[in-house]
């Protein structure tokens, strides 16, 4: 009789301590924050909210604000292998191990990026038009550090997505961003130059993109700085030792745009 009353006893305690089913942005957070048992939490997302990108989205950046990126990561990391055929599952668990860049080691670093270069490879092997995923890659490999030599094929990502938006038929498939989210890729490509000590390059690219969008902020911004200035700008804002900003939202802003 006592072992079935500390058996019970177990139960009913492991039961309590599981979180509560969770219904708003709110109520994931902290109940992933509490927990150490995130499978019934992953079940729930799963359920109500994997087609949910701006949800997504914030789920992981607010949890990267409380400083659980390494929860986040294995939270999106069960998410996605759940099923890998869905975007906006991946697109999250290939940018939260860019979360999980900032403050690392170099073999971190290594580690975490290569991790989210493997699903971005696999979304862009099964369909190599998926501009999100190449933009995302490019932006990977400019954050890369230096001594791993990846900057260039950032260039090589960044200007396929330049490409392919030229065309007059391309459309973001699943996706309506609207014409001036193309402009992101210009921006990645300067600041890929900039990186690589070509500044007049950089220049080159900034000019095409005011012709191409206008004055938006991001190009006028770098437009008025010379080469040293233009160079420290984007030293600071590719530099590992910062939070990246890798939020999807660049997707919905420029709706209808």
């Amino acid at each position: 009789p006592l072992k079935l009353l500390l058996s019970s006893l177990l139960i009913l305690t492991s039961i309590a301590i599981l979180p509560v089913s969770a219904t708003t942005l709110d109520e994931f957070v902290n109940n992933i924050v509490a927990t150490d048992n995130l499978e019934p939490i992953v079940n729930n997302l799963f359920n109500e909210k994997k087609n949910d990108l701006p949800f997504l989205n914030q789920l992981r950046l607010q949890l990267k604000a409380k400083g659980e990126v390494e929860k986040s990561v294995e939270l999106f990391k069960k998410l996605y292998l759940k099923d890998k055929n869905n975007k906006k599952l991946a697109y999250n668990a290939a940018l939260v191990y860019i979360d999980n860049l900032t403050g690392r080691g170099l073999v971190a670093q290594g580690y975490n990026a290569s991790r989210s270069l493997d699903i971005l490879g696999d979304l862009l092997e099964t369909n190599s038009e998926d501009w999100i995923a190449r933009y995302i890659r490019g932006m990977n490999y400019l954050h890369w550090p230096k001594w791993f030599r990846k900057t260039k094929l950032a260039k090589e990502d960044f200007l396929i997505c330049i490409e392919q938006s030229k065309r007059p038929d391309f459309k973001i498939k699943d996706f309506n961003p609207g014409e001036r989210v193309f402009h992101l890729a210009y921006i990645g490509l300067s600041d890929t130059y900039v990186v690589l000590g070509l500044f007049d390059e950089a220049q080159k690219i900034l000019h095409q993109a005011h012709k191409r969008f206008g004055a938006l902020p991001t190009i006028e911004q770098r437009l008025k700085l010379n080469e040293q200035q233009l160079t420290d700008f984007v030293k600071n804002l590719r530099d590992l030792d910062y939070p990246i900003d890798t939020s999807l939202e660049f997707i919905w802003k420029w709706e209808n745009s």
